[in-house]
C-alpha cells in the first residue's frame, strides 16, 4: 500500500468517526430538546456517551438548584452509588 492510500485510509477513518461523534451529539440533543423533564434523558445520554468512549463505567454529576451541591444525577458500569 502506497503512503497516499495509507493517508487516505486514516482521513476516511477519522470522518467516519466525526460522523459518529456527531451523530451522537445531535441524537442526545434531540432527546434533551423533545423531554421538559432532563431526569429520564440523562441515564440513555450517558449510557450512549460510555458505549460510544468504550469506557466501563461513567457518572453524571449536576449542581442541586435547591442545595448548590453536586450530587449524581446518573451512573452506569461498577462506580454507581446508591446516591445515583
Amino acid at each position: 500500500m502506497s503512503h497516499l492510500n495509507r493517508e487516505q485510509g486514516v482521513q476516511a477513518s477519522a470522518e467516519a468517526e466525526l460522523q459518529r461523534a456527531f451523530g451522537l451529539l445531535a441524537e442526545m440533543t434531540r432527546r434533551f430538546a423533545d423531554s421538559l423533564d432532563i431526569a429520564p434523558v440523562l441515564l440513555p445520554a450517558l449510557e450512549s456517551i460510555v458505549a460510544e468512549i468504550g469506557a466501563e463505567a461513567g457518572s453524571l454529576w449536576l449542581v442541586d438548584d435547591d442545595t448548590g451541591e453536586i450530587v449524581c444525577r446518573a451512573c452506569v458500569g461498577c462506580i454507581c452509588m446508591p446516591s445515583c
